[in-house]
């Protein structure tokens, strides 16, 4: 994915401060007026029926924009059951028309991946429950970067058999890694670093100046890796992790592979020279993830609850979401009336947390976003333009209507006057319901279970005046 700008930031905070000012003109005195016929202002509060579904795949690669992290690995949820981050990822030269020189011996190749500043791991990667096994494989399918091809997170990716290295670790996300050239020490950024083997320094070894003349070729060449968590065997329920590396701006070069050779010339002066390929924002990737919720809490309330769950779920990486189902605004006395006209002076979605469903390890997601099913695009954004797909995981638009965690209420608010005013109102001829997903769910793996239970539901409430 593209990384927004500072500029795009800018154009986004005034569009939010602009509608905040919108929407605050509605809202003057609805939360003051003690009687609500005084000013002719009417409350309808009411539950809302919901449930949970599983979520469609989602591009993960889109006509050559990228998502901004890599993630890699795999956890057991108490809840939500077993969820695995593998990703594929081009690495540029670092230099075009480079030689490994005269007579080149390639000594060793190391696979180095650094985190994320930001949540650089959901799950626990504690010293007893935190060990994870990857394996490193060579693609055998280009990552087409062109103007139609879209890659979703259910990709099943062609790679080589043979393994080009693995490595059982603890990860640590909290100690960097210090490295010396000559009299340079370098200290980089905690990273996951993995030494891959002899067939991986065959690769190297057997590239030539044509393979290395530019990017293009490189690609041509080796198409890059595939790297896979390999935890079935030992994970159990608690235990384990996704990690998530950094690769959303074009200068990162902390994700990369360091080839170290020796040539004629380097070879007692200064043995062991290194060169670097990197995977950054302009390098083509894609994550792929999968889900079991066999024999789980989620998929016993999928199964046998539907609409009458006493828990709805959501979840990130193509998992599951929730769906709602508004009413049928025309069947309703109180907006029956075909002749009037109705006002819709705040209207929000009060969505209530299950406290028993988060902890430390897991905690819950910053924010949500509610959509609605559209025609045109996979989602549409309430509150936005017609038709804005929030699968451009730039979007921010949940900072225009709500979405972020309450923790003092322990639930979600949404303010979606605009879209109700149009149900209410026929604007909209088709109630199609919400659904309620992930705010970042293309690269964060977080998960909230809601409380649909019957102290404690999805609810609808609309501030209204009918003229």
């Amino acid at each position: 994915m593209k990384t927004p700008s500072i500029y795009s930031f800018a154009l986004l905070l005034v569009a939010a401060l602009l509608f905040s000012c919108k929407a605050d003109e509605t809202d003057i005195g609805s939360d003051l007026i003690p009687g609500e016929d005084q000013l002719g202002m009417y409350t309808y509060e009411a539950d809302v029926r919901c449930k949970t579904v599983r979520e469609d795949s989602f591009p993960v690669f889109l006509k050559g924009t990228s998502l901004p992290a890599l993630l890699l690995g795999s956890y057991v949820d108490p809840i939500f059951g077993k969820v695995q981050a593998n990703f594929a990822a081009q690495f540029a030269p670092s230099k075009a028309s480079f030689t490994f020189g005269d007579a080149a011996v390639i000594d060793s190749v190391i696979l180095s991946l650094e985190y994320t500043g930001s949540k650089p791991f959901y799950g626990d990667i504690s010293k007893w429950k935190g060990a994870q096994h990857f394996k490193v494989y060579e693609l055998n399918e280009d990552i087409l970067a062109d103007t139609v091809t879209t890659y979703y997170s259910n990709h099943n990716v062609q790679y080589k058999p043979t393994l080009l290295g693995e490595k059982s670790v603890i990860p640590n996300n909290t100690s960097g890694f210090t490295w010396k050239k000559d009299t340079l020490v370098t200290t980089e950024n905690p990273q996951l670093r993995i030494k891959l083997n002899d067939n991986a320094k065959s690769v190297f070894q057997n590239a030539t100046a044509a393979n290395l003349l530019d990017g293009t070729s490189w690609y041509n060449y080796f198409k890059g890796l595939y790297v896979v968590a390999d935890n079935g065997a030992f994970q159990k329920t608690g235990e384990g992790a996704i990690l998530r590396f950094d690769v959303s701006t074009l200068t990162n070069t902390k994700c990369r592979i360091r080839v170290f050779y020796h040539n004629s010339t380097n070879n007692t002066e200064n043995p062991f020279d290194f060169f670097d390929f990197y995977a950054n924002s302009a390098t083509r990737k894609l994550n792929v993830y999968q889900h079991n919720y066999k024999n789980t809490q989620l998929e016993q309330d999928m199964k046998f609850g539907g609409y009458l769950a006493y828990r709805v779920y959501i979840q990130g990486l193509g998992g599951v979401k929730t769906k709602v189902e508004l009413p049928d605004f025309q069947s309703l006395p109180e907006f029956s009336d075909t002749a009037a006209t109705y006002v819709i002076n705040k209207a929000e979605l009060i969505i209530p947390v299950d406290e028993s469903g988060y902890s430390y390890t897991y905690p819950l997601a910053d924010n949500l976003i509610v959509v609605m099913p559209d025609t045109a695009a996979k989602y549409a954004a309430l509150e936005n333009a017609p038709n804005a797909n929030i699968r451009d995981l730039t979007d921010v638009s949940q900072y225009f209507y709500g979405g972020a965690y309450n923790s003092d209420a322990k639930e979600y608010k949404f303010r979606i006057s605009l879209h109700i005013s149009d149900l209410i109102n026929r604007r909209l001829k088709q109630n199609k319901g919400l659904y309620i997903v992930s705010g970042l769910g293309g690269y964060l793996a977080d998960r909230v279970v809601l409380s649909n239970s019957a102290n404690r539901k999805v609810r609808l409430r609309i501030i209204y005046t009918k003229i």
